[in-house]
């Protein structure tokens, strides 16, 4: 879903996705997206930040308030690092100023999706041999993310976990685009005694230097 008051903006940004095979909603305000949304699910939500009625800092937090799951990029051409901190704050996967190239939004927008699919994945109920009544390894959180799988090497993976979850180091998890790390990161959070405080991701490839400072350090 696009969403920008300027129609050629607007356009312009559904051309190139439409180019890159997505199927693509075009809406002229926040409040025209909200209805949309109502009966139109979008995975990813690309939305201008200054735009009359709802601006987009508001429009992600109306997103948030109503539970909604898109993931969404903010564009917009009067960037500035407190915008930017204060998207990510409310929810926004990544910011983009203008103007941007078209590999820029669309590897973005592909990241997204990707992040859409995994929150998915790991909010689905579990299943398989657990499901099928074979019992798991105790090891595994009671509450918290679903880890799926008995094989050898899951068995070492929760036992790793287990290990490291009732200390104070600091955990480096290192694997490939997808495989799970942050499951991994949900798992340790979930046994340790921080459970009950708050988990915060950052996905710093898509912050600038500047930004990422900010974020992390104030």
């Amino acid at each position: 879903m696009v969403v920008d008051d300027h129609a050629s903006a607007r356009q312009s940004v559904a051309d190139v996705l439409g180019m890159a095979g997505y199927q693509v909603v075009a809406c002229a305000s926040a409040v025209e997206a909200l209805n949309r949304l109502a009966d139109t699910p979008a995975d990813v939500i690309v939305t201008d930040l200054q735009m009359p009625g709802m601006s987009g800092l508001e429009f992600i937090a109306e997103l948030g308030s109503r539970r909604i799951s898109s993931q969404v990029l903010m564009i917009t051409a009067h960037a500035s690092v407190a915008t930017a901190v204060e998207a990510m704050r409310l929810g926004a996967f990544d910011y983009l100023e203008k103007p941007f190239d078209a590999a820029q939004l669309e590897d973005s927008v592909r990241k997204a999706c990707e992040r859409g699919r995994l929150l998915s994945q790991d909010a689905a109920p579990a299943t398989g041999s657990a499901a099928a009544g074979t019992p798991g390894p105790a090891t595994g959180p009671a509450t918290g993310p679903a880890m799926i799988g008995s094989s050898p090497a899951m068995r070492t993976l929760r036992e790793q976990i287990a290990r490291v979850a009732h200390t104070d180091e600091t955990v480096l998890i290192c694997g490939e685009s997808c495989v799970g790390k942050e499951l991994i990161a949900g798992a340790i959070h979930a046994q340790s005694v921080r459970a009950a405080g708050p988990l915060v991701g950052l996905n710093c490839p898509t912050l600038s230097e500047q930004l990422a400072e900010s974020e992390l350090f104030g």
